[in-house]
Parts: C-alpha cells; sequence; structure tokens
C-alpha cells in the first residue's frame, strides 16, 4: 500500500512539473513574440528551455523573427537558441526578416551562423525572397554569407528571375555582378529579360540588353521577349527590343 502511495506521488509531482513547464514555456513564446525582453531572461534565468516552441513548431527565436523583434533575437541567441530550428512547415528564423527587409535581424542571424540556403515560403531560398522584394542590402548579405544564386524554386525561378519580374533595377545590377546567370530559363523556358518585358519593366530590360542578354531566346511556348511584349501591350519595351537589333 505504502508504495503505492508513493507511486502515485511521484507520478502527481511528474504530471505538475510538465504543466509547469508547458506553462513557462508558453509564456516564453508569448515574451518573445511581445518584445518582452526582461521576462524572456527571466524566464530562461529560471530553466526554461531557450528552444521551446509551439504547436507549429515555432521556436521562441521563429516567432520573435516573426514579430521582428531584434532584442530578443539577441537575447535567444546569447542563450544558445538553435538558430537552424524549423517549424512544421519547414521554415527558419530567417524568412520574415528576410521579406520585411529587416537588414540588421538579417545580420544578426547570419552573424549567428544561420544557414542561408534554408527554404521558405513557395519553396524560395532567403536570396529570392530578397531579391522577390527589392531588398538589395539584404542580396548583398546574403551573397557575401554564400548564399547560392544558381538556387531556384520548384517553378524553375532564380533569384535573378525572380527581381526582373518584380522590377528590381538595383538588385538585377548586384545579381549580375554576382556572377548571375542572365540568360537562364525557368521551367517553362522564361528568362529574366521575358519576365521584365511581362511585368513592364522597361529599366530591367534597358539593362539586361546594355550587358548582353540573349533577346532571341525561346520559352517553351517558341516566345521571345520581343514577342511577350507585344502579347502584353508593352510599346516602350516592344521599341527596346526592336531597336537593339
Amino acid at each position: 500500500m505504502a508504495s503505492g502511495r508513493i507511486a502515485l506521488l511521484v507520478f502527481v509531482l511528474f504530471v505538475s512539473s510538465s504543466c509547469s513547464n508547458g506553462s513557462k514555456s508558453e509564456e516564453l513564446i508569448a515574451a518573445a513574440n511581445a518584445g518582452d525582453v526582461e521576462k524572456v531572461k527571466n524566464l530562461l534565468n529560471d530553466g526554461v528551455d531557450v528552444d521551446s516552441s509551439n504547436s507549429w513548431g515555432d521556436t521562441a527565436l521563429i516567432v520573435a523573427s516573426k514579430a521582428l523583434q531584434g532584442d530578443v533575437i539577441r537575447v535567444l541567441i546569447d542563450a544558445g537558441a538553435d538558430v537552424n530550428a524549423k517549424n512544421v512547415n519547414g521554415r527558419t528564423a530567417l524568412e520574415a526578416p528576410t521579406r520585411h527587409g529587416h537588414t540588421d535581424i538579417v545580420t544578426q542571424l547570419i552573424e549567428a551562423g544561420i544557414s542561408v540556403q534554408a527554404r521558405g515560403e513557395g519553396n524560395l531560398t532567403a536570396l529570392m525572397t530578397a531579391s522577390r522584394r527589392g531588398h538589395a542590402d539584404i542580396v548583398r548579405l546574403l551573397l557575401a554569407a554564400d548564399a547560392d544564386i544558381t538556387s531556384k524554386d520548384k517553378n524553375g525561378w532564380s533569384a535573378l528571375i525572380w527581381a526582373a519580374a518584380g522590377c528590381h533595377t538595383d538588385t538585377v545590377h548586384l545579381l549580375l555582378e554576382n556572377e548571375a546567370d542572365m540568360n537562364e530559363q525557368n521551367n517553362v523556358g522564361d528568362t529574366a529579360l521575358m519576365k521584365a518585358a511581362i511585368f513592364n519593366c522597361p529599366e530591367v530590360v534597358q539593362a539586361l540588353l546594355e550587358l548582353g542578354a540573349n533577346k532571341t531566346l525561346e520559352n517553351s511556348k517558341g516566345q521571345t521577349a520581343y514577342m511577350l511584349a507585344v502579347e502584353n501591350d508593352r510599346p516602350a519595351i516592344v521599341e527596346m527590343l526592336r531597336d537593339t537589333g
């Protein structure tokens, strides 16, 4: 009988401890999201796991990154947070600050050793996301951290094609300076020049043409950049493509 009471007591204490730890983990996640640096520090000092995560697999670091809480991110990194942790969707802490153009946070994460090749929304790498958004400063940081400029998403879009489609001329120049292939084609054969023509980006078209982009390439439908410019009613680009011979 005594042994039964002891076993029950041990079980109750275990459940109580587990619930307490779970509650503290939730507090850490909430504090990270709110940017409450002091509470985060106190919880970590109380022994809460720095890599505590929610039901989506977001660790405190990922949550803080999504909320763009730079000060909390610094505390979590200093406490040994796993910078390469992924949530249930395979996303890391790098995606949100890259998407929103927060250079300081991206710098923190890179200096802490985060992988710049991790894939995020749409199977995009951070370099593709930054290029798509035209965040040239972040593109520069990622390239300095050896981001693979040749990587493509599931549709065959590279960082250069994303930048061209977004009319981000500065980013296009930066990628080309770092030896991006200006004539690479996606899964349907479209090049950066073709996407710039489709999305009415004359400055990008001019930049690509001046640097020697091949305007005679055809996509899987047999269309050239000129034909796509005509089809999408881009008269200024039609003239540019015609005038370059």
